[in-house]
């Protein structure tokens, strides 16, 4: 059904309604969003990686839904919300058909004139990318200089540079010939320097830390591994040989030699931080293990060499005498090189710089430590120590090459502004090649290929890595041939190139007052991700390689983070035990973020035209989270009229694995109505929660379960903006905090009256929680702060379940039966306990003590297990052991009988 909607205020009806105020098609969007995120050849992403950065689906409807003004007639509806729902699928993002209706339809909306857009937090550019599409005047601004970067190689050079008609493909322009022509000038002109120190196949080097065995009769250098797994298709292992101290490895399994009797192929030598030798079996403890690794950065062993071969099947050998020598050959080298790059040109091409830690200094074992930085713990503390000799050596030699190519592209185009677009496409490269080619690149077994382990929200430890070959087809060929790519994707439909790019704050924009028709931005999301902390990875490489390109980005030794707004109070770890108080750091907190995220917004208000629009989005699973950013925007004067929750991260994103992560975002519409001064709370918790009423059943159908309370709450923003202050009957303030607690609480109910459909018999709290949870978050592990207010709302005190609710590590999970403890010891206060031990029980084959629990507390028939057992695993989107073992003990099988996946018919 089409719906014609005005859309009011308490000031009267506001007049310029925009599609977006009035619907959105969630589940189109948030299922190509995530076919989007799942392939990532051809976008953008491919040209530099950034962090969180949005799908080009999503900002491509939103932006369209926002910038075209809700149509009178339903003839016109029609039309524009099938160009919307046509817009929102991926596989339509190159078809310039639609393309040119939607700019039609955006003119038309707008007097005839392109609409002037800002992001303000440009970060990747895929929100003004998408603006730019639909035929915008597109400003840009980030505070990052590797994001200025990124933003100035995807919504400027390409479009300025790159243009092809229609018919032609955008990999045949100049501009991506001559990135390949100089890319390759620079890969030939350093293999004919360093080739030497690479055999002439296509090879890669697998490398281990070492740390010495503790034993003192011992002392032998331990590989550390935690796999001897080589191919898991082929079924190939590396399996250690021990001649005296010396530990070295073979190959073994597939059509390699025999695998060893009582080998454990799938180990390794570590083992939850225990280390045990395989020369004395002797055993290291998890803390002994991180000291050592700490205390020896640079102890490693070349352990096994993956030769790709033109033809054929890639082959595993074990390494030689010769490999050794050829790697040894480059330290020399790398001093000779390193000399000259600094007498050149006054920078070291080492990155000498230091990690960064909450105090600032170097970090020592026992000092407070960033929590997403996981390296740091096993010894790199400078950016240079994640490269190996010869991984050092390459890059020194490829700066060289860059740098040298400038005056040459510069005699051949007679252009500087070009020449400076290609030489940045260069380093470019050199970032992608960084991220690939240094000791944070682990070998994948199951694609038995080399992967780099940066997934933009932590960097973890790896203790085993694998080098690739640059001048192979997985080096600098390849890096090139994805930028390429990423820079060929705006060519195909978009137009002029972004009108400026700025870098600066967002809290002090560079524009007069009313010079915008719509701002789009994707702020910074509380301490979810620190931005300038991670793109320090590629800052210290792209200020030795184009840094003298952009002077006023590369002053300082790593990216600016003085005025970054995150939270990052909540990211020290390793404060215990040392005389450091986290109130004597510069942390940046909760007040900190409050504040610089109202000047934003009010900077975002100020230069909005007075019918202008503002869509943000928004993702953070906790209530403090919000909380900053609700009072930003009512501080700044805007009133959310919408807020849309599109699911737009893929379900087995790296940072998701065995826990529940957030995987929607909500899209907030915003625009300058009056407000009025009071609003009443009694009456506007009546009218939010009737409105909830219908909104909840709808988003349930497009969004991940576990953002299901973040959806609620992004709805029922819009009124809370609408007055200035919210207060009681009484004339006691409502706080934003307070309203956040209410819609969560209602939630809570709306979703357990929904799932129990008012069925007494599980009234009791712990019971209501466990369905709840194994609702939204199946069996996985949750933070803390989140879990929080779910047991809150339930009723339920974490201290007086700790054998059923574990928590440990910031993290909460409601455990399963098969993760509980010593059956024996699980205690019969309630109703989930009791079926626990009854499964646990009758698994096991005990039935008599099976038969004298149920008599025990009446459950002889066990209906009320059986009806407990039933509701459990219907809630449960995803076969589990939990699901299966209750599916059986409802059918009275055996577990191996049980169903495995679908739906389980347990009636």
């Amino acid at each position: 059904k089409i719906h014609i909607m005005q859309i009011h205020c308490h000031a009267g009806v506001f007049m310029n309604p925009r599609l977006i105020d009035v619907s959105l098609p969630l589940k189109t969007i948030s299922r190509e969003s995530t076919i989007e995120k799942a392939r990532h050849i051809g976008h953008i992403s491919s040209l530099h990686m950034w962090f969180a950065r949005r799908p080009l689906t999503a900002s491509r409807a939103t932006a369209y839904a926002s910038l075209v003004k809700s149509p009178g007639s339903e003839t016109d509806i029609r039309r524009v919300r099938k160009t919307l729902e046509d817009l929102s699928r991926h596989a339509n993002a190159d078809s310039m058909a639609l393309i040119r209706q939607a700019r039609k339809d955006i003119l038309a909306s707008n007097s005839g004139n392109p609409p002037k857009v800002l992001d303000p937090f440009g970060g990747g550019g895929a929100i003004p990318l998408e603006c730019i599409r639909l035929g915008c005047e597109t400003y840009s601004n980030d505070y990052n200089p590797v994001a200025y970067i990124v933003q100035k190689c995807t919504l400027q050079y390409p479009l300025e540079y790159g243009k092809v008609s229609e018919e032609t493909d955008p990999e045949s322009s100049k501009l991506i010939g001559d990135i390949k022509k100089w890319s390759g000038w620079v890969e030939t002109e350093a293999k004919k320097d360093i080739g030497s120190h690479f055999l002439d196949r296509d090879s890669e080097y697998l490398w281990a830390r070492t740390i010495p065995c503790q034993n003192p009769a011992c002392g032998a250098a331990i590989p550390v591994i935690n796999s001897y797994i080589l191919s898991r298709r082929d079924a190939v292992y590396m399996c250690p040989v021990v001649e005296g101290k010396n530990i070295t490895f073979r190959v073994v399994g597939g059509t390699y030699d025999e695998i060893p009797e009582n080998f454990d192929k799938s180990v390794g030598t570590i083992k939850r931080s225990y280390v045990t030798c395989p020369c004395c079996k002797n055993t290291i403890k998890p803390q002994d293990t991180n000291k050592l690794l700490q205390n020896n950065p640079d102890d490693e062993q070349m352990i096994i060499v993956v030769e790709r071969p033109p033809r054929g099947k890639k082959r595993y050998r074990p390494v030689t005498s010769q490999d050794i020598q050829i790697y040894d050959a480059c330290r020399s080298d790398l001093e000779k090189s390193r000399k000259r790059f600094i007498e050149r040109y006054d920078i070291d091409p080492i990155p000498t710089e230091l990690m960064g830690t909450p105090d600032g200094s170097e970090y020592r074992t026992g000092q407070p430590y960033w929590i997403f930085n996981q390296l740091i713990r096993s010894g790199p503390v400078r950016w240079d120590q994640i490269y190996n000799i010869r991984q050092k050596l390459v890059m020194t030699t490829l700066l060289h090459k860059i740098r040298e190519s400038e005056p040459m592209i510069l005699a051949e185009t007679g252009d500087k502004r070009y020449t400076k677009c290609i030489v940045s496409y260069l380093g470019i490269i050199l970032d992608k090649l960084a991220a690939a080619y240094s000791k944070t690149s682990y070998w994948e077994p199951l694609g038995c290929r080399t992967v780099t382990i940066l997934t933009g929200s932590s960097i973890r430890r790896v203790v085993w890595y694998s080098e690739l070959n640059p001048f192979g087809k997985a080096g600098i060929q390849q890096r090139t041939k994805i930028v390429c790519r990423g820079v060929a994707q705006p060519i195909r439909t978009c137009g002029n190139p972004a009108k400026n790019i700025t870098y600066g704050s967002a809290t002090r924009l560079k524009y007069p007052d009313a010079h915008f028709d719509a701002v789009f931005t994707d702020p910074p999301y509380y301490d979810f991700v620190p931005y300038s902390d991670f793109s320090d990875y590629f800052y210290v490489w792209l200020k030795r390689s184009i840094g003298h390109l952009y002077p006023d980005m590369f002053k300082t030794a790593l990216a600016v983070k003085r005025q970054e707004l995150v939270v990052n109070a909540n990211s020290v770890a390793g404060l215990r035990g040392t005389n450091v108080a986290k109130e004597d750091l510069n942390l940046k907190t909760k007040s900190y973020y409050e504040q610089g995220m109202a000047e934003a917004v009010s900077e975002m208000y100020r230069v909005l035209k007075p019918d202008g629009i503002l869509t943000m989005v928004y993702t953070h699973s906790s209530l403090d989270g919000w909380e900053t950013l609700i009072k930003a925007i009512k501080k700044s004067g805007f009133v959310i009229t919408a807020a849309w929750p599109l699911s737009t991260e893929t379900a087995y994103r790296m940072t998701a694995q065995g826990k529940a992560s957030v995987q929607s975002s909500i899209y907030m519409v915003a625009q300058k109505w009056r407000r009025d001064d009071v609003g009443f709370y009694t009456d506007i918790k009546k009218a939010m929660f009737a409105d909830l009423k219908k909104k909840l059943p709808v988003f349930a159908d497009s969004i991940n379960r576990n953002d299901y309370f973040i959806a609620a709450i992004g709805f029922a923003l819009k009124w809370f903006t609408r007055y200035d202050a919210v207060i009681e009957d009484s004339g006691n303030k409502v706080t934003t905090y307070r309203m956040l607690e209410d819609i969560r609480q209602f939630t809570i109910q709306y979703k357990m009256q929904e799932i129990l459909k008012d069925d007494v018999i599980f009234d009791s709290r712990i019971t209501r929680l466990y369905l709840l949870y194994r609702w939204m978050y199946g069996d996985a592990r949750v933070r803390y702060d989140v879990a929080r207010k779910l047991l809150q709302g339930c009723g339920v005190d974490i201290r007086q379940h700790k054998g059923l609710i574990q928590k440990k590590g910031g993290m909460v999970q409601v455990l399963t039966p098969s993760e509980r403890e010593d059956v024996d010891r699980i205690p019969e206060d309630n109703l989930i306990n009791i079926l626990h031990k009854a499964v646990l029980l009758r698994d096991s084959d005990r039935t008599a003590d099976y038969k004298m629990l149920l008599e025990r507390h009446n459950h002889a028939n066990n209906e009320l297990l059986y009806k407990v057992a039933k509701a459990i695993v219907s809630v449960q989107e995803n076969s589990t052991t939990e699901t299966r073992r209750l599916a059986a003990f409802v059918k009275g099988v055996d577990l191996e009988s049980a169903p495995s996946s679908g739906i389980y018919d347990v009636k």
